[in-house]
């Protein structure tokens, strides 16, 4: 979220489904000028390839909370943040569609053929929060189910 793309990929650098997973699995993530010291630390510490070692996923008990202890979350209130008492920094455009390209969408996808029926339509209604235009959804589900 800090780059925009993925630290496994240049940007607007277009790679199969394949080879991204290759790199993710065997390759050093590379991040820019963007990155705070902090940042770089958090992103490394999440992307270590080895589950064990992943910061938040070792069998110790600590998981979240040794995330939220990381410096990079130091002026967060977590408190504050899990009662809903925080403004958040950035406001979406609830007319704006920030997906850059619809074929990244599909791209990435390993669920093809999906057919949704009416229940489904039913069903999905009740998440329409307002944040994401209905016909934005509507693209999203039929480029993928194609």
């Amino acid at each position: 979220m800090i780059e925009g793309h993925s630290p496994f990929k240049k940007y607007k650098e277009k790679v199969s489904r394949e080879e991204l997973e290759r790199r993710v699995k065997n390759e050093t993530e590379e991040y820019s000028e963007k990155f705070s010291e902090d940042a770089k630390s958090i992103c490394s510490m999440l992307l270590i390839k080895d589950p064990r070692h992943r910061l938040g996923c070792q069998n110790d008990g600590g998981g979240a909370a040794v995330v939220k202890q990381h410096p990079v979350f130091k002026d967060i209130n977590f408190s504050r943040l899990e009662a809903n008492m925080l403004d958040p920094p950035f406001y979406p455009d609830p007319q704006a569609i920030y997906c850059k390209d619809i074929l990244d969408i599909g791209q990435f996808s390993v669920v093809k053929g999906v057919n949704l029926d009416s229940s489904d339509e039913t069903f999905y209604a009740q998440f329409a929060t307002g944040c994401v235009t209905i016909p934005w959804q509507n693209e999203v589900l039929l480029f993928l189910t194609e």
